[in-house]
């Protein structure tokens, strides 16, 4: 009971959230999760269980597709976004 205490609370990452890579940042300078006050939950099926290599797969996810969708704003117009088409190579 004492111990359930003390624990980190799990999260599942969000690349979106500027803190949970600001986290993922620290563990790879220091390489340790020791000043994390969070544990980030593996979901079963995700890499055998690595969480390192869950986290850059959802980081190059997000930051790829952060690249190559863009947004366009016009004066008193919402927001679009446009996406990039996928092109086949032969």
């Amino acid at each position: 009971m004492i111990l359930d205490l003390n624990m980190r609370n799990t999260v599942s990452f969000d690349p979106s959230n500027r803190q949970h890579r600001q986290w993922f940042f620290e563990f790879q300078k220091y390489h340790t999760w020791g000043r994390c006050p969070v544990r980030f939950a593996v979901p079963s099926d995700s890499h055998g269980g690595d969480l390192v290599a869950m986290i850059q797969k959802v980081l190059l996810e997000y930051y790829v597709t952060r690249e190559f969708t863009k947004t366009v704003s016009k004066k008193s117009v919402s927001k679009k976004t446009i996406s990039v088409k996928k092109v086949k190579v032969s």
